[in-house]
């Protein structure tokens, strides 16, 4: 008892010898820094000799310390640490990435990213292949540790997340507030200090979200807003032959050949603009409701022929006899008659949705290949290297759930303007038109997934979407043929021109089940710290739509074209009957998005 008595007061006397050669300067300077409350105290070399000391009579197994040994990058003394009572402090190992006071550049960092203790590096652990790892220490001495006070063999927990046992109330360092962030954000950055407590954070096989880079807690902003000008390519408008070009024999028209239909139209490329505006709901970046608009200039096309009934060729629309079989034309212009038809189409396409992104995965930057199973393979496989000097870039995936409507509406109106010539008796002007309008309207569910990898200032999305819901199918057919002979009765009008009559002439609607999927790939080159230009490709199909050419029925009981009674039993033609086909769309997006 007597020799342990004599070794503590021996200890005591040698602290306090040690203590002694501290200048009333250093004490100065130590008690500022305390009260200014900027941060931890600089590791000094008399700290260390003093935390060794203190290490010696606290710990029964340390018998001796070993003699100080400078660290050739930082010129600080480096001691042998014998083992020593486990501690029950934890904490995730990151990079200090301000190191101006003249703190460590590593750190052990809480759940909530607050600085629990400053580390400091000692030649034979290489901390930087440790960093983003849950380590336990072995002997707490204060706010200041050095590498081999940590004992890595225990940096897995149950969980994967930072366990603080009883120490969480007391491990705030000096002149530091609870829940100080490692990371800064920029100096003009905006930043959330609280948000919605949705579960705290997912985590990718043993990389949880909160892990440094792009993982830690306010890397993702509170809002972002991307604008796009699109460049896309819609499969055209199928029409049936609706202007052909021929001779004449007597009263017939002859050699007719088709100049206008029997192929797609509006497939020209579509300017469009694309708009996406999001809104973080928490810190770490797991929830967000987001919103996305599609939409298109309206795409026309107009096609005319006629003549004067003299000159050759003669322009006629043709159709089916729906009486005989055969085929005939009604004549545009012939002799006897002169005028023009004219075929106008238009289409207009927009879209816009409205939905919640979740993050279900997050692997930091420099974390190695990950788990394959839950995401971690990420670009080029394990071991690739690809950019970063090696490392391998933040990746996320998000997963998406919400509600999609998309509208597209066509036509389809043929004109023809008619005269009959002098020799005629009565002479008589004819004005017509065959119009198709039809609307389709999709509303539904939609389910998705968003990849993203970034790495230095390049970043990379992949986007998958589908949405399933019902299309809203509408037809409306209408037609009207008015004349006037020039006799003093004006103009005489009637339902139908030659495709439509009042056999097809009416409003349709019904209901389909219908899918639109949508896949597309974005890259992104960072310009400043808020703003990124991007480019990409996306390719989207909408099933089961209706479009005017496919609801044109060309046969026809030619007893509709005059202002007479159909006898009865006549063929009731032309009719009506939903013809459904695909829409598919694909192209080009440049654009950029904003961060605040």
């Amino acid at each position: 008892m007597a020799v342990h008595r004599h070794s503590s007061i021996a200890a005591l006397i040698a602290a306090s010898w040690i203590i002694g050669f501290l200048s009333p300067a250093d004490l100065l300077a130590q008690s500022r820094r305390h009260q200014a409350g900027d941060g931890p105290n600089k590791s000094t070399h008399t700290d260390v000799a003093v935390g060794q000391m203190v290490d010696a009579l606290l710990s029964p197994n340390l018998s001796s310390v070993a003699p100080a040994k400078k660290v050739r990058r930082r010129q600080k003394p480096r001691f042998h640490q014998p083992s020593a009572p486990r501690s029950n402090l934890r904490g995730t190992l990151v990079n200090n990435p301000d190191t101006s006071d003249g703190s460590s550049e590593f750190a052990l960092v809480d759940r909530y990213g607050g600085v629990l203790r400053y580390v400091e590096p000692v030649d034979d652990v290489d901390l930087e292949m440790h960093v983003g790892e849950t380590v336990a220490v072995r002997h707490d001495t204060g706010d200041i540790l050095l590498a081999s006070q940590l004992d890595f063999s225990r940096s897995s927990t149950a969980d994967g997340g930072v366990q603080l046992a009883a120490y969480e109330e007391e491990l705030i360092g000096p002149g530091m507030e609870e829940g100080t962030i490692i990371e800064p954000m920029p100096d003009d950055a905006l930043y959330l200090d609280t948000g919605i407590d949705f579960g705290g954070c997912s985590q990718c096989g043993v990389y949880p979200c909160r892990q440094r880079n792009g993982c830690s807690p306010g890397t993702r902003g509170i809002l972002y807003a991307r604008a796009e000008y699109l460049i896309w390519w819609f499969n055209g408008m199928d029409i049936p032959p609706l202007v052909v070009e021929g001779e004449a024999d007597d009263d017939d028209f002859v050699n007719a050949r088709i100049v206008y239909g029997n192929e797609e139209i509006l497939d020209e490329n579509r300017d469009g603009l694309r708009l996406r505006i999001g809104l973080w709901l928490d810190d770490c970046g797991q929830w967000a409701i987001e919103g996305d608009y599609i939409g298109f200039d309206e795409l026309t096309s107009r096609y005319t022929n006629g003549g004067d009934g003299v000159t050759l060729p003669y322009v006629g629309r043709p159709f089916t006899d729906d009486t005989t079989g055969l085929n005939a034309v009604q004549d545009v212009s012939f002799p006897g008659i002169r005028g023009t038809v004219t075929v106008d189409a238009s289409s207009k396409f927009n879209s816009f949705g409205v939905r919640l992104r979740h993050n279900i995965c997050c692997v930091a930057g420099n974390c190695g290949c990950g788990d394959p199973v839950s995401c971690g393979v990420g670009v080029g496989g394990c071991g690739s290297g690809v950019g970063c000097g090696g490392r391998r870039g933040t990746r996320r995936i998000d997963f998406l759930f919400g509600i999609r409507y998309a509208n597209l509406r066509e036509s389809l109106i043929i004109t023809e303007d008619l005269r009959t010539m002098e020799i005629q008796v009565p002479q008589t002007d004819i004005y017509g038109q065959d119009r198709f309008y039809t609307k389709n309207e999709f509303f539904g569910g939609e389910l998705g997934f968003l990849w993203e990898w970034e790495c230095r200032r390049w970043s990379l999305e992949l986007l998958s979407l589908l949405a399933i819901g019902n299309n809203r199918q509408t037809v409306d057919i209408s037609g009207f043929t008015s004349r006037n002979t020039n006799q003093g009765g004006g103009w005489e009008t009637k339902d139908g021109l030659l495709l439509t009559q009042t056999t097809n002439i009416g409003s349709y609607a019904r209901n389909e089940f219908s899918v639109i999927p949508q896949i597309g790939a974005t890259v992104g080159f960072q310009m400043t710290p808020r703003f990124r230009f991007t480019g990409g490709y996306t390719l989207m199909y909408w099933g089961n739509v209706v479009r005017p050419g496919d609801q044109i029925d060309q046969n026809v009981n030619p007893d509709y074209l005059n202002y007479t009674t159909v006898d009865d039993g006549a063929p009731f033609s032309p009719k009506f009957a939903f013809n459904e086909t695909d829409l598919w769309a694909h192209g080009l997006n440049f654009g950029g998005e904003y961060r605040w």
